[in-house]
């Protein structure tokens, strides 16, 4: 048993590093294009799709006809489940592959894999999350919280307020009237689970659609994801999208590139200690059945 918690635990103490390491590479949503892009094919199908892009496009270049199915783009596998509404997903403000913090994935299905990120997502405090089907997997993403200015999700009812709300004291209306407006801070998490090669959009997520889209999806995984495994071949990444509200309206601002390094999200969400508790609880599991 103490073998099991001492990989928990080297699991978790890869974390910093492999945070830093995505923050130093990826500075700017721009160069998140650029390294997505530049990443190894992590499926011999992408390889095999790329293959057959080049062949369509020598086909036009040499005046040939080419075969439109060859091109297609990837489908949703989970078809119980509404497709994310842009794929592939908005630029983040910055983001992590979260692949060290899996411990063991032997046995296990893309519904063992939602369910456990769930649990994880639950024990940081984000009651309200939604699930959605992406080519090659799903995506999970929270609810619009309010976080203090080093990322820390407030305990009490301002965590899910949105700018304006909660100003009906009279201190607050005074306030408002004679001093600044201090700046409140707003993140949204989605986790990206795929074995389909992919690199965001260049569009920005915006404030409104990131509050919608935890209403919009789905609260559970569906039966779907019990047909396939969750391999090796799967990236887990997660997106942290920043918001700012200066305090004059209530406007939000995306924050872009990102104010904080990713590692300090993960540390002030608590998903730093419970996603690698819930895969290391895999392992143990799957470790006794043997």
């Amino acid at each position: 048993m103490s073998g099991n918690y001492g990989q928990y635990n080297a699991n978790v103490g890869s974390l910093s590093s492999a945070s830093q390491n995505a923050v130093t590479s990826v500075e700017s949503p721009r160069r998140f294009l650029a390294a997505r892009s530049a990443s190894p094919d992590r499926d011999a199908r992408v390889a095999a799709q790329a293959r057959l892009r080049t062949g369509a496009l020598a086909a036009v270049t040499s005046g040939e006809q080419a075969n439109p199915q060859q091109d297609e783009p990837p489908k949703n596998l989970l078809l119980d489940l509404p497709a994310y509404p842009q794929w592939e997903p908005e630029v983040p403000s910055t983001w992590i592959e979260l692949d060290s913090m899996i411990a063991s994935r032997e046995g296990m299905t893309l519904h063992e894999a939602g369910q456990r990120m769930r649990t994880a997502l639950r024990e940081a405090g984000y009651e309200l999350h939604s699930f959605y089907s992406v080519p090659g997997g799903f995506l999970l993403i929270t609810d619009y919280e309010q976080t203090d200015p080093e990322g820390v999700g407030y305990s009490d009812i301002k965590r899910y307020q949105k700018p304006g709300e909660g100003r009906d004291s009279w201190w607050l209306i005074l306030r408002d009237l004679f001093l600044e407006r201090p700046h409140t801070y707003y993140r949204t998490i989605a986790i990206v689970v795929t074995d389909e090669q992919w690199s965001p959009d260049e569009k920005e997520l915006s404030a409104e659609d990131a509050a919608r889209r935890v209403q919009l999806g789905s609260q559970n995984l569906g039966q779907e994801a019990k047909k396939y495994g969750f391999t090796q071949d799967h990236t887990v990444t997660a997106l942290i999208y920043e918001y700012v509200n200066k305090g004059v309206d209530t406007n939000y601002e995306m924050i872009s590139p990102g104010r904080l390094p990713v590692s300090a999200h993960l540390a002030a969400s608590g998903l730093d200690r419970a996603i690698p508790k819930q895969f290391a609880s895999a392992m143990m599991n799957a470790q006794a059945g043997q």
